[in-house]
């Protein structure tokens, strides 16, 4: 039997596809990158105006819609043009390890960015490092992760969402502990943690520790549409001794 596992922006695709439609039959080129990102940029900003509206989908006071709008266009471009990779968890235990364990060393995660990113400049022309990436698992949604890394200035910032939750910092300051990151973050949805910016971090460093515990492809029987064959697919399997610690610590809790 199939594996159901959601696609990333799977409500942005939807519309995107619609805007895409209407574009070829008013004869406009869809192929260039210039109407995939101004579409894009379109498309988010429309969801975002819709989700603010449903009070199904409410943000709260703290929600900021430029930072939400600039974090998802940037993932949701990268995304179109297959540049996401998507990790495949299938262990519930090793997803609920990474997601309790802090991260105090973000070393590996600057060599990760140094090594697999996009480049842009900001105001400053200083070069920003882009890397964005979903981590995915069966019948749950997709958590969608953006990281930004300026070299010049060191600085890591980040932000991940879960459909239309999500968490969005301006940047991460390593001389803070946990409980000062976590009171410093701006939260548009309580049941988006940093926690779960974390989990990303901790899903790098796991990658870069355990080089045995993740292959390139799919998990088995999964569903057909639920594959981007043109992007990077990474199964993650549970390295036993992560196993071992997980069950102690789920014990002594």
């Amino acid at each position: 039997m199939s594996k159901r596992y959601p696609l990333p922006f799977e409500e942005e695709k939807k519309l995107y596809r619609a805007h895409k439609l209407v574009a070829v039959e008013e004869g406009i080129d869809v192929s260039t990158s210039e109407f995939m990102k101004e579409t894009a940029t379109t498309v988010v900003k429309e969801l975002l105006d819709i989700a603010r509206e449903d009070s199904s989908k409410f943000f709260s006071a703290a929600f900021n819609q430029d930072i939400a709008q600039i974090y998802r266009q940037t993932a949701f471009t990268l995304e179109l043009g297959h540049f996401s990779t998507s990790y495949f968890i299938e262990d519930p235990i090793l997803f609920d390890y990474l997601l309790k364990k802090e991260i105090s060393d973000y070393s590996t995660v600057k060599e990760f960015m140094r090594n697999n990113h996009m480049e842009m400049f900001d105001l400053k022309n200083r070069k920003i490092y882009v890397n964005s990436f979903h981590i995915r698992r069966p019948n749950e949604a997709v958590l969608t992760y953006l990281i930004f890394y300026c070299p010049k200035l060191n600085n890591l910032s980040a932000g991940v969402f879960r459909g239309f939750d999500g968490i969005y910092i301006v940047d991460i300051d390593e001389s803070m502990d946990y409980q000062q990151k976590k009171a410093q973050i701006k939260v548009n949805n309580p049941s988006i943690t940093y926690d779960y910016l974390d989990l990303g971090f901790n899903l790098i460093d796991y990658l870069d520790y355990y080089l045995d515990a993740w292959d390139y492809g799919t998990p088995r029987n999964i569903e057909k549409k639920a594959v981007d064959h043109d992007a990077e697919n990474v199964v993650v399997k549970a390295d036993k001794s992560v196993l071992d610690k997980a069950l102690t610590i789920k014990y002594d809790e």
